[in-house]
């Protein structure tokens, strides 16, 4: 398995990205021609969409095995 562009990936460690900017950024949303990637640049979001205001000037790399890659548990990650 490896990313898909624009898809939102819950992270595996969800408050790695907590600190003095807030807390439930816990989203990866990988950036257009992530295809295919097991490494790429992500946007670190909240359940909206909120891009992390500390990160908001360039996504960050993350690795495939950071994310959770299950339909399921972005469902439950979204409260639905």
């Amino acid at each position: 398995m490896s990313f898909e562009s624009g898809r939102t990936y819950p992270l595996v460690d969800p408050e790695r990205y907590d600190d003095e900017y807030g807390e439930g950024y816990a989203f990866a949303k990988a950036v257009e021609g992530s295809d295919g990637c097991y490494v790429t640049d992500c946007w670190i979001i909240d359940r909206s969409g909120n891009v992390h205001p500390g990160l908001a000037e360039s996504p960050v790399p993350i690795r495939y095995d950071d994310v959770i890659d299950d339909p399921m548990v972005m469902l439950r990650s979204y409260g639905r």
